[in-house]
């Protein structure tokens, strides 16, 4: 057993050294690296300590050394911290910091004022670039809403290194105005043209022209399957990643043959804000499915497409249909919005919306809800309609009679 100081700790007998599970765990870090170890319960503080520092020493000799100082150390301690690497978008801030580090890199950052900041996010925002995108190549600028988190993670790189009250350059900064959200809901007749447009088998091709099926054999559409799961039950395209067959359970069909609905146990999303405490953690839930949901869930376990799958596939298969359609503007994503504001409209329950879309809060159910109308506004305009019902109107001809 470690002997300890009085006074001390006995979870943490020293820097770098706790007490995890059934033993102890010892980390060493180097320029924002860290090294993790287990050890038994009865070890011996000094070859804790031994093995922290003959790791220290080997991640010194291997890790590309940084200058002290600059920008680029300081965000690589930034990315280091527990509190920021808890973030359910971890590497979505270490992206974004990436990118100021290829500009700020070299420089102290003190040296780095609002301006400059300000210049970045105009150049940002109106300067068309080429984008490499899931092999993809664009030209344009950055939407509002990428060049605001951006500027978040910069300012929250000097708020976690500083603290709260210290001078912070990005705060002087305003972000750009983002547009007011949209109502993303389609009638389930435009939903199905659109699954209808998706070929039911298609020929895979990559970057380099080859064929991913060998001598040209078509396969099965895994994305259109994906896709009409998404339209009947509202699941994000991350938790659907994530589902395992045990989890979902299909009702036997009926005389006739047809699907009588399901359920299906979703993981738990991870959110938002980092939750602190056990009890605030979500749970897994299980949602019921209608008989169109459980069809194509059926579909879906036929072609065996559980597991992780490329959004920028989907996408393109998406984009496709909508093209040879003439429709533009519309996402996959939209079709989650779809069925949730059907949710909506029907119970006029937001946080049974809100249940069954896995949201942390109402507002982002709100949002979901924008293309349903309120029922006090569908109620005015039925009486405003029966008011109206006798009157007739006189259409001016362009003769003027």
């Amino acid at each position: 057993m470690l002997m300890r100081r009085v006074g001390r700790d006995p979870n943490n007998p020293a820097p770098g050294v706790r007490r995890h599970g059934a033993g102890w765990q010892v980390v060493a870090k180097v320029r924002g690296e860290r090294s993790f170890e287990q050890f038994p319960l009865d070890t011996p503080l000094r070859e804790l300590l031994e093995w922290q520092k003959d790791e220290k020493a080997a991640l010194r000799t291997t890790l590309p050394t940084t200058k002290a100082g600059t920008f680029a150390a300081d965000a690589r301690k930034y990315l280091a911290l527990s509190s920021v690497m808890a973030m359910p978008t971890y590497i979505e801030r270490e992206q974004h910091i990436e990118e100021w580090i290829a500009i700020f890199g070299t420089r102290r950052r003190r040296s780095i004022k609002p301006l400059e900041i300000e210049q970045l996010r105009d150049h940002w925002f109106t300067t068309p670039r080429a984008l490499h995108d899931d092999g993809t190549v664009k030209v344009g600028p950055y939407s509002a809403a990428a060049v605001n988190k951006r500027l978040r993670a910069l300012s929250n790189l000097w708020t976690k290194l500083d603290g709260r009250r210290a001078p912070n350059p990005v705060l002087e900064v305003d972000e750009c105005e983002e547009p007011d959200p949209e109502a993303r809901g389609l009638p389930y007749d435009v939903i199905e043209t659109i699954l209808a447009a998706i070929p039911d088998t298609a020929i895979g091709v990559k970057k380099d022209g080859t064929r991913t099926t060998g001598k040209g054999i078509p396969r099965p559409s895994k994305n259109k399957a994906r896709l009409r799961v998404i339209a009947y039950t509202g699941i994000p395209h991350s938790t659907l990643k994530k589902l395992a067959p045990e989890s979902l359970e299909l009702f036997p069909v009926d005389q006739e043959g047809a699907e009588t609905g399901g359920t299906v146990l979703l993981p738990p999303r991870r959110k938002g804000k980092k939750r602190r405490r056990a009890q605030d953690k979500p749970l897994p839930q299980r949602i019921p499915l209608i008989p169109q949901a459980a069809a194509a869930f059926r579909e879906f376990d036929r072609l065996q497409c559980w597991g992780p799958f490329s959004n920028s596939s989907m996408w393109k298969a998406f984009q496709r249909a909508c093209r040879s359609l003439g429709i533009e503007g519309l996402t996959p994503y939209d079709f989650r919005h779809s069925y949730l504001t059907v949710v909506y409209d029907e119970t006029r329950d937001l946080r049974v919306t809100g249940q069954l879309g896995s949201h942390a809060s109402e507002r982002t159910t709100k949002r979901y809800t924008m293309a349903a109308v309120a029922p006090h506004v569908q109620a005015a305009a039925d009486k405003v309609r029966a008011r109206f019902a006798g009157v007739q109107i006189g259409v001016l001809r362009s003769d003027g009679k």
